[in-house]
C-alpha cells in the first residue's frame, strides 16, 4: 500500500470532539475554521477509501490467482496414477506375460514330444525338458 494511503492525523470523530464547546455564538471565522477542518477530514477519509480500494483491488487480484493454482493442482492431482491403479495394471502385464510363456512352454513340449517319436530325442532329454522350470510337467508313474 503507498504511502500516501496512510492515514495522517486523526479522524473526522476524533477532530470535533477535540473542539472546544463553547456557550457563545460561533463567528463566521470558527464556521470557517470548522469547515475547512471537515474538508480535510474529507480529504482523508476519501484518500482512505481510494487506498481500500486499490488494496481490495489487489486481494482479488491475488485471490483470482491463488484460484487458478488450485484449478491447475486440482487437474494434477487427478492425472496423478494411484498405488492401485499401477498394481492393477501390472497385475495385467504379469497375467500376459505368463501367457506367453505358457504358449511357449506349450510349442516346446510339443516339439520335444515328436523329436522323441521320430526318435531324435532320447527319452532322458525328453524327461529332462519335461521336469524344467517354469512349467513342469509332473508325472505321476513311476
Amino acid at each position: 500500500m503507498p504511502k500516501s494511503c496512510l492515514l495522517q492525523g486523526v479522524s473526522l470523530a476524533t477532530i470535533i470532539s477535540m473542539k472546544k464547546v463553547t456557550k457563545k455564538e460561533p463567528t463566521l471565522a470558527d464556521l470557517k475554521a470548522e469547515i475547512h477542518d471537515v474538508l480535510r477530514a474529507t480529504d482523508r477519509l476519501a484518500m482512505t477509501l481510494a487506498c481500500m480500494a486499490a488494496a481490495q483491488e489487489s486481494v482479488d487480484l491475488r485471490l483470482s490467482r491463488l484460484e487458478k493454482d488450485n484449478k491447475e493442482i486440482k487437474a494434477e492431482i487427478k492425472k496423478t496414477v494411484t498405488r492401485e491403479y499401477l498394481d492393477e495394471k501390472v497385475a495385467l502385464v504379469r497375467g500376459d506375460l505368463v501367457q506367453l510363456a505358457r504358449k511357449g512352454d506349450a510349442k516346446l513340449m510339443r516339439l520335444a514330444g515328436d523329436l522323441y517319436d521320430e526318435g531324435v530325442l532320447p527319452e532322458k532329454d525328453l524327461k529332462t525338458l519335461y521336469e524344467m522350470e517354469p512349467f513342469a510337467v509332473i508325472s505321476l508313474k513311476k
